[in-house]
């Protein structure tokens, strides 16, 4: 609509007013209406979109808790091997030892697969941590709203702000959980004995 055209009905809409006030006042009850709908629309998908935030939060807590055990579990059968590997070593003689410095020890690759267990034990117990902290952020924003005037929207808006600090989406954080690399669609599998 051309800027003459939106005079041009601002005019006529004006008019209309005039001679018929009973009829603007239903218009603007309508308007009002409207933009009404609209706005309740906007709340309820708003909600609907932070319930299932919030349900994609929960199992993707549900899933580091599992891989928490799952990990404490390997890192131990893994710390037994390195041990039972060092034990091994040390009865070497000297001749022995040293022959198998040249050729690599599986001490090494154990060792390897510890430290990259110890650090998916890291990753997940961020992802726990990050969780855990996005829900005292919630429940601390609406404590907020229920003690001042804040909206509940306004709060959970600044809960999200804070928890999403990172960057770090629940999807992003499931898809770690699954041992995919972010970004790639790979999946990193565990090298070496454990």
């Amino acid at each position: 609509m051309t800027g003459a055209q939106q005079k041009e009905l601002e005019a006529v809409t004006k008019k209309l007013n005039e001679a018929y006030p009973e009829l603007a006042q239903r218009i603007g009850a309508a308007t009002t209406n409207a933009e009404d709908y609209a706005a309740a629309m906007k709340k309820a998908c708003e909600q609907e979109a932070e319930e299932l935030r919030q349900q994609q939060a929960q199992e993707t807590y549900v899933e580091a808790l599992a891989k928490r055990a799952e990990l404490t579990e390997e890192i131990a059968k893994a710390q037994e091997n390195v041990n039972l590997e060092q034990a091994r070593m040390d009865d070497m003689s000297g001749w022995t030892f040293f022959g198998r410095l040249a050729n690599g020890t599986t001490f090494e690759a154990y060792q390897a697969a510890l430290d990259e267990l110890n650090a998916a034990q890291a990753e997940n117990e961020a992802t726990i941590a990050q969780i855990e902290q996005g829900w005292a952020d919630i429940a601390a924003a609406e404590e907020e709203a229920a003690n001042q005037s804040v909206s509940y929207e306004d709060a959970v808006t600044t809960a999200r702000q804070r928890t999403d600090r990172n960057g770090r989406t629940v999807r992003g954080l499931r898809r770690s959980l699954r041992g995919e690399e972010i970004g790639s669609g790979r999946e990193v599998r565990h090298r070496g004995p454990l």
